[in-house]
């Protein structure tokens, strides 16, 4: 869990406390800002920003820096940060299916305006992103074999 390809690279350990960490903080931005956010443009092209989303998110052949509250400090075990991660994603999946009114929001993201649907699919490819990491931290020839 703690093995790391290179100096500069995270661990498996790290990447699971990254994601659990930005699952809840996305999701704090989601119910505290974006959806007390007005609506977007009328014209607003919701389709092809979710496409956009979801094909950007993944795609890890442009790497970024997490922002400080984001970097794995090792606060948690790798167990812990896993329990943490899945009880948050099922409180995400359990306000998705209850909130009726997610496109009717719009709030700011790097990317450009998102709704809060979007947002919420943004969360999704963070993970599948980082999910891709762990995979290729796993894949390394000097990766502890058991």
């Amino acid at each position: 869990m703690k093995f790391k390809s290179g100096p500069d690279r995270w661990s498996v350990a790290e990447v699971l406390e990254h994601i659990a960490l930005v699952e809840d903080g996305l999701f704090q931005n989601v119910t505290n800002k974006v959806m007390k956010s007005p609506a977007g443009a009328a014209d607003r092209d919701f389709q092809k920003t979710d496409a956009n989303v979801l094909a950007m998110l993944p795609d890890r052949s442009s790497k970024g820096q997490a922002p400080p509250p984001f970097v794995p400090t090792g606060r948690w075990k790798p167990e812990e940060a896993l329990d943490h991660f899945l009880k948050s994603r099922a409180n995400t999946i359990a306000f998705l299916e209850s909130t009726a009114d997610l496109r009717a929001h719009v709030g700011n993201s790097p990317p450009g305006p998102l709704d809060a649907y979007e947002w919420l699919l943004f969360m999704g490819g963070h993970s599948e992103r980082h999910t891709q990491q762990i995979l290729e931290v796993k894949a390394d020839p000097n990766f502890p074999k058991h």
